[in-house]
């Protein structure tokens, strides 16, 4: 067979081999699109969840099995504190540290920061300081959240230097509205410019 019928020949039969020349018919792309597309979502899916999994558990320390089974409980107690029900959200947390201790450390400490609990907060953000999961712009949020219950408690000198911690991790905190209005009320209070 001539190599130009041969060619042809392969066009038809196998389009994923056609040569750029060749025109595909209108169904071929919208069907290898769509597929990709779906395989494209499952990736990203799983991805995420392996992303999210290697930053709670500082990169694999606690299993996944322990993640997987923490994970219900935890995202309820996000839940439920976007419902601004903190009592419940702790109660949720509490389970998830149960299974995994690296998942709500911070969650249950905006709890107790909510409620006041300013004691109970600032160990539940020093423990997820110090179980390292997360990046430095993560730890920012945690040591700025901290810095509002030492504030809380009047103690503005470990505030202050929570507030140098979230900065060093790169929190640019006048760019956001009310981290900037925690920091003039700061201020005011110690006489300290920031």
């Amino acid at each position: 067979m001539p190599l130009r019928k041969k060619n042809q020949a392969m066009k038809t039969r196998t389009p994923s081999l056609m040569l750029p020349s060749a025109a595909p018919s209108s169904a071929q792309p919208q069907k290898q699109t769509s597929a990709m597309k779906k395989t494209l979502r499952a990736a990203s899916a799983t991805i995420g969840f392996i992303l999210v999994c290697v930053l709670l558990n500082g990169c694999g320390l606690v299993s996944l099995q322990a993640t997987q089974a923490a994970l219900p409980d935890y995202n309820e107690g996000q839940a439920l504190m976007r419902a601004g029900r903190p009592r419940e959200a702790i109660a949720a947390f509490d389970r998830s540290l149960a299974i995994n201790p690296k998942m709500g450390n911070r969650g249950r400490g905006d709890a107790n920061l909510e409620l006041g609990n300013y004691d109970a907060a600032i160990a539940d953000y020093t423990k997820s300081v110090e179980m390292g999961g997360g990046n430095d712009y993560g730890r920012s949020w945690t040591y700025i959240y901290r810095a509002q219950a030492f504030y809380g408690k009047g103690d503005y000198g470990r505030a202050w230097a929570d507030v140098d911690r979230a900065r060093d991790g790169g929190l640019l905190i006048e760019k956001n509205a009310k981290l900037s209005a925690f920091l003039r009320k700061l201020e005011r209070v110690s006489n300290r410019p920031g």
